[in-house]
């Protein structure tokens, strides 16, 4: 994913079918992208430490190598190539890879630096996400054509060439919601309209609308995308209120991914941290509702058992009595 590239349109200021649909592409993943690349924090980062370019790269490559630059008090997070490896297929040499091309030394991991894993199977996250972006591009495109052909719902087929500006006209007025009224005694287009004659014809070709079907399909894939990635999310459609344990057993699944990254990075601070003696940290982003969630039904929990008591305390004195 490098930089936009510009949008080419007709004549008639429209993009081609082919330009939207690659412009509709790079513009969602771009948006998924950026979404994955705010899941967490960071605090005392180092001096040189990109957190943006540290996360892009995860994403993108699957890890990065964190080091110190030979010579400067400063630090670095760059892609690599590796070079030997040990039993369980780890790099134990890496090469940095800067991106202006700028020649790095080759490093010791563990000793000279230490790498940082985007998941617990050590892969990238950006083939996951060109998959779902290529379900919901489907989505979107279907549902610009439903809507699109919902302008033009009939074919008028005309014979008489003298009456072809006339309904020209006719349509460009309804386009502006504006009335037509037509004189014209020389080519009875009065007469055509009415079906005097066969000079014109229209064909009913209404589509029926299934974007608001397709508006769903879309929202679930991008429910999907966020539970992968590990973003909460609970606006899924559904026909009654969701209560709180099913939001929570939805959200179980989604802290089930965020652990898949954040352990990692977890692993990586402290690694670095006992390597070159700082205190860098990884915290989550948002996880207000989950928190909120639980809370709330750890409070319904406590009322229940309080009412409860209450009950059976009233049957204990009326025993009692």
């Amino acid at each position: 994913m490098g930089k936009r590239r510009s949008v080419r349109r007709g004549k008639n200021g429209i993009m081609s079918a082919a330009a939207a649909n690659a412009f509709t592409r790079e513009n969602i993943i771009e948006r998924m992208i950026n979404i994955a690349m705010a899941r967490f924090s960071y605090s005392n980062v180092p001096d040189g430490i990109n957190i943006a370019y540290m996360e892009r790269k995860m994403l993108l490559n699957g890890s990065v190598v964190l080091f110190r630059i030979p010579g400067l008090d400063s630090y670095a997070s760059l892609s690599y190539t590796s070079q030997r490896k040990n039993i369980y297929n780890e790099p134990l040499t890496v090469r940095p890879v800067a991106s202006n091309g700028a020649a790095m030394p080759k490093l010791r991991v563990g000793v000279d630096c230490v790498l940082g894993w985007n998941n617990i199977n050590h892969t990238q996250g950006i083939g996951t996400i060109e998959l779902i972006a290529d379900r919901m591009v489907n989505a979107v495109r279907a549902m610009d054509v439903n809507i699109k052909w919902q302008k033009t719902p009939k074919l008028i087929g005309i014979d008489n060439p003298n009456i072809k500006l006339t309904v020209q006209n006719i349509l460009a007025d309804i386009g502006a919601n504006e009335d037509s009224i037509i004189y014209d005694n020389t080519t009875g287009i009065a007469k055509s309209l009415n079906g005097g004659d066969d000079d014109v014809a229209v064909t009913d070709i209404t589509v029926p609308f299934v974007s608001d079907k397709l508006l769903q399909i879309y929202l679930s894939y991008w429910h999907e995308f966020l539970t992968f990635i590990g973003v909460d999310d609970v606006n899924e459609a559904k026909g009654d209120r969701m209560v709180s344990n099913e939001v929570i057993g939805k959200l179980g699944r989604t802290e089930n991914n965020r652990n898949n990254a954040l352990i990692q990075r977890q692993e990586m601070c402290g690694r670095f941290n006992e390597l070159f003696g700082t205190d860098m940290q990884v915290y989550v982003n948002g996880l207000v509702v989950y928190d909120y969630l639980l809370e709330k039904q750890s409070e319904t929990q406590m009322e229940h058992l309080e009412n409860r008591d209450s009950r059976l305390d009233g049957t204990d004195r009326e025993a009692v009595e």
